[in-house]
């Protein structure tokens, strides 16, 4: 881990397992660390124990079926009341965007779990140049306006 040169000060490891609540890893330091393996020489063999968007692991059923499908690359945890997603999102162009969401103390991982969900499904659109194209209006005059399509690239 050292050739990372990782700012080690504000991590508190009370045990190895990582179920310990008094460990303590901040959501930048988890961020920092996925973005400097997913750049260093282990980025191949790092990239294969992640979860995939839509594919494998703990995030096989996530963002199915979105623009994120197989572009988010990531380590999920979880408590009882903890949810953390750590990963990163793979863009066109070889873009990419890292990131870290970590909750605790939470009435409903759930609840993060979609909010996560969506922040990360916004930054896929995002390194994907996806823009919303309004639909014509529909022509009956009390029926709903469709939502807007999804346009990529």
């Amino acid at each position: 881990m050292a050739p990372l040169k990782l700012d080690w000060s504000d991590v508190v490891l009370v045990d190895g397992s990582g179920l310990s609540r008094a460990n303590v890893v901040s959501p930048r330091f988890l961020a920092q660390l996925q973005a400097r393996l997913w750049r260093s020489n282990l980025n191949s063999r790092w990239a294969r124990l992640l979860a995939v968007s839509g594919v494998r692991g703990t995030l096989k059923s996530r963002l199915r079926g979105t623009v994120a499908q197989q572009r988010v690359y990531g380590k999920t945890g979880s408590l009882r009341d903890v949810s953390a997603l750590v990963g990163t999102v793979v863009g066109t162009r070889r873009r990419t965007v890292h990131f870290a969401v970590v909750g605790n103390h939470l009435r409903s991982t759930a609840a993060l779990r979609s909010l996560t969900d969506k922040a990360v499904l916004v930054m896929a659109e995002e390194l994907q140049d996806c823009r919303r194209v309004p639909r014509p209006r529909p022509r009956r005059k009390n029926a709903r306006p469709r939502p807007p399509r999804l346009v990529c690239g």
